[in-house]
């Protein structure tokens, strides 16, 4: 490192990272401004509570990226042997964020620091300084041992791209170590996937070391959340803006529920931001929540089921699902061949569809789940199995539907047939959400699985494809289908399924035993 020659009062201030932070760099900011850094009320916040590893929950235009990304550079620049490293979802985020968040801030220091502290690599996506640290932007990263990680937009990249979400969490957050510093960041994308894992582990770690009184491990994430009303540039003019009947509800409810109060100001932006002429509209409480629960509540983008889930939620039909004993279950499953095994249980109460239960294993046989089912305190009508229950079971070469109708009653199993265009399924469970009420406690599992089922990311054409994706949320999300093709058709291909046809065929004054299976023998 080259001799300093820096004035002796800038010597003294350059060893506090605060200041340096807030004096050293330029960034250009949203209105394409060339500004120097100065940290937000927000994010002097985060800088004051973040901890060693953080799991960052937040709404959109705080500048945290911004913030984290000059705290690994300034990491690198004022100290030896440092490994940093910040994982983007995409090739051009990649770009973009070593170009505005770390080439400019550093290119922009004053001379005398640069000179100081040289770089001696420098290329599309790293620089690698005198001092022999080095920071890169990139997809992911194995190599190394990292002190600095930054991952930005965890929550997409979990829902856009998977095989990268399965890169991150077995490739590079292993390469962090105790005291390494850790920001997981992102902008919710649904109720599952990594990120919300990671918030939830966060959320109840740091709440019982709260209780508790002692600090978290440094191996464990603290949790933080910075609301869109956390930002006091969230506020516009109220005149002339109408605030609708809807949200009047929704403000009084983060009052009274949440303790949220808002200023007129801040509901005028809200209603501009969500209800305006380029309003956000459903996607608000995603890319602004009020609250984390809420952040979670909003569809994956590409979800199959987003919209319907969304019209599940906001008409509180998850909640506490009672078994009712003097009415049959019904079982539609989705066989573990190479995944888990899923099985929803069912009951019907006139126009309703009670989702009251659901089981999901794998590396477990299909005697085991029968097993599982039999040992339920219900008493079962009927259980409807996918196609593939035809299969051979590879050690005994028993097909998987015998064995079913020895455990369960050759009268009560029925092989659902299958269908050559899976939009024909996911359409058939689609028509059935209006009926449907979900256990909150007993299917949580499913009700993740069918908030993550989405469509298979196509990055070259820019856009989703028509089928969905192939991983843990499509075990649960099939077995919902079952649970369609059975209810919405009364046969499939000339075959007669066990339900008299759609329900929107019956009329009002219906007999409420047309709305159960008749247990047809096998297909």
């Amino acid at each position: 490192m080259a001799k300093s020659t820096l004035p002796p009062e800038l010597i003294e201030n350059l060893k506090d990272s605060y200041w340096r932070l807030n004096n050293l760099y330029w960034i250009i900011n949203e209105r394409s401004e060339r500004v120097k850094f100065k940290m937000r009320p927000a994010q002097v916040e985060f800088f004051n509570e973040m901890w060693y590893w953080n799991e960052l929950l937040k709404s959109r235009q705080h500048g945290f990226s911004t913030e984290i990304d000059i705290i690994g550079l300034d990491l690198c620049l004022f100290n030896d042997n440092i490994e940093a490293g910040i994982i983007a979802h995409t090739k051009e985020a990649v770009q973009n964020i070593f170009a505005t968040k770390v080439k400019y801030p550093y290119d922009n220091l004053p001379e005398a620091i640069r000179r100081r502290i040289p770089t001696i690599k420098s290329n599309a996506n790293e620089f690698r300084f005198a001092n022999n640290s080095w920071i890169r932007v990139a997809l992911s990263m194995r190599s190394g041992t990292l002190k600095f990680l930054h991952i930005s937009e965890r929550g997409k990249i979990c829902a856009k791209y998977p095989q990268k979400a399965i890169e991150i969490k077995t490739g590079t957050i292993p390469t962090l170590h105790e005291g390494s510093y850790f920001f997981d960041e992102s902008t919710a994308e649904g109720g599952a996937g990594d990120f919300y894992d990671g918030c939830a582990q966060a959320q109840s770690d740091t709440a019982k070391a709260k209780a508790a009184n002692v600090a978290l491990n440094k191996m464990q994430c603290k949790f933080h959340f910075f609301a869109w009303h956390d930002d006091a540039k969230n506020a516009t003019n109220p005149t002339g803006i109408d605030i609708s009947d809807e949200l009047k509800r929704y403000f009084a409810e983060l009052a009274g529920t949440h303790a949220i109060e808002l200023s007129e100001e801040q509901r005028a932006w809200y209603a501009l931001k969500r209800d305006g002429a380029q309003g956000l509209g459903k996607l608000m409480k995603r890319e602004h929540p009020s609250y984390p629960a809420e952040a979670f509540e909003q569809a994956v983008e590409g979800a199959v089921f987003g919209e319907e889930l969304e019209m599940v939620r906001s008409e509180g039909r998850i909640g506490f699902q009672p078994y009712t004993e003097s009415i049959p279950v019904y079982t539609f499953w989705d066989l573990g061949i190479g995944h888990p095994t899923a099985i929803i249980f069912v009951q019907f109460v006139k126009r309703e569809i009670r989702v009251i239960d659901y089981h999901e294993e794998s590396n477990r046989g299909i005697v085991y789940h029968c097993k599982v089912v039999r040992d339920k305190p219900y008493v079962y009508g009927h259980h409807y199995f996918p196609h593939d229950s035809a299969k051979r079971n590879a050690v005994t070469a028993t097909p998987l539907i015998d064995t079913v109708e020895e455990l369960l009653g050759v009268d009560k199993v029925t092989k659902v047939p299958r269908v050559e265009d899976k939009a024909d399924s996911i359409q058939a469970a689609r028509d059935i959400f209006l009926q449907c009420q979900f256990d909150a406690k007993k299917t949580t599992r499913l009700i993740k699985c069918l908030s993550f089922y989405r469509f298979e990311w196509n990055d070259d054409q820019k856009r989703f494809n028509d089928k969905p994706e192939d991983d843990w949320s499509c075990d649960g999300a099939d077995a919902f289908q079952c649970l369609g093709l059975v209810y919405g058709y009364g046969e499939i291909d000339g075959q007669v399924l066990g339900f008299k046809g759609p329900i929107k065929k019956h009329d009002d004054d219906y007999c409420e035993d047309e709305y159960q299976p008749m247990g047809l023998s096998n297909l």
